[in-house]
């Protein structure tokens, strides 16, 4: 078996064993993780272990039968880890469709939440607009454009229009 296969083989499994290893560093759903560091890991360091110590000595060997043993057992770690593999991508699809119900749903709260807000906030305007204007009311002793035309007719010297006041009113603008 050529040198550079070999090496090419290397370089494989230490591209895997960096993948495991970032995969074992992170945080996530600890199901998944622990398919992705275990149950898919197990049978793929058996593949490497038997592919190293049996399948390319018997290849270099010449040996045709321990190569063709080690190939079947080769076979059959591939085969398990493939199944986990396929178990966990299931498992990971299952996950991200639970995650996007559970975000579409967190949205929808939030715009919920974000209308009663508006609304709570358009209530308190319109709630601090009455209350201005019934003060306002009070202080001017009645309509704006009444107590208007009471100071115009002050302010041009007309001290004989009749003032209308509420009954009881001693200390609005017009009292």
């Amino acid at each position: 078996f050529p040198t550079r296969r070999s090496s090419d083989l290397k370089v494989l499994k230490k591209e895997y064993d960096d993948r495991q290893a970032f995969w074992t560093t992170t945080e996530f759903e600890p199901d998944l993780k622990n398919a992705m560091i275990k149950t898919t890991h197990e049978p793929a360091m058996r593949y490497y272990s038997i592919l190293f110590e049996r399948y390319l000595p018997a290849l270099q060997a010449g040996d045709d039968a321990a190569r063709a043993a080690a190939l079947t057992d080769m076979e059959a770690a591939y085969q398990q880890h493939r199944t986990a593999v396929d178990s966990l991508v299931a498992n990971t699809n299952k996950f991200n469709a639970r995650v996007e119900v559970e975000t579409a749903q967190s949205i929808v709260e939030g715009r919920v939440g974000m209308l009663i807000i508006w609304l709570l906030a358009l209530l308190s305007v319109i709630g601090f607009s009455v209350l201005l204007a019934r003060y306002l009311l009070r202080v001017l002793g009645g309509d704006p454009q009444v107590a208007m035309q009471v100071v115009q007719a002050i302010a041009s010297n007309d001290l004989h229009q009749p003032v209308t006041v509420q009954a009881g009113d001693r200390h609005s603008l017009l009292a």
